[in-house]
């Protein structure tokens, strides 16, 4: 009889140990999409349509050439490699969605282009991302006197300062410096 138990103590033991193994393996995170959800981030809807909202706020942020943008927190967010939405795109969203969801797709490695997708996740694909929860930096301009010169204080402190066209029809000339002392 004691044969018996221990036999199916160890025939148990085995069961359960494998039991344990194989939900193990399964969580492991097998793709970008698994890791950041394991991590406790809350990924925006690249299949359905319920974060359309969120998606068409983030692509009129991305939009342009630009490498980066920069919020009013004064932070910079890289944009996602060579991927851009033109200013005239209308289904920028739509494109920047398709991105996230081949960022959610790469397989986990730890090479550095992995390390990259990540971030670029992280920045645009998730609804606590800095792009989406925090505003740009905006430009504040200022016309003086009636020359037609404007001058734009941004917020960092440096001046742009753009020149209208002169009477002679001439093109003025553009600078960026730092902001005169008063």
């Amino acid at each position: 009889m004691n044969s018996k138990i221990a036999l199916l103590t160890v025939a148990s033991i085995g069961t359960a140990g494998g039991v344990d193994g194989l939900g193990y393996w399964y969580s492991i995170p097998k793709d970008l999409k698994d890791l950041l959800i394991k991590e406790g981030k809350q990924l925006l809807d690249v299949y359905g349509n319920t974060s359309d909202a969120e998606w068409k706020k983030l692509a009129d942020k991305y939009k342009g050439n630009e490498a980066t943008i920069t919020l009013n927190v004064d932070k910079q967010v890289n944009k996602i490699g060579t991927f851009r939405i033109d200013a005239s795109d209308t289904d920028g969203f739509a494109k920047l969605k398709n991105k996230c969801k081949e960022l959610f797709e790469k397989k986990i490695s730890d090479k550095e282009d992995f390390k990259t997708a990540k971030q670029d996740a992280i920045n645009w694909c998730i609804d606590k991302s800095d792009a989406l929860t925090k505003e740009l930096k905006s430009v504040q301009t200022s016309t003086r006197g009636g020359s037609g010169a404007g001058q734009g204080v941004r917020t960092d402190g440096t001046v742009q300062q753009q020149l209208s066209h002169s009477a002679s029809g001439e093109r003025g000339a553009q600078s960026s410096g730092p902001a005169p002392s008063n």
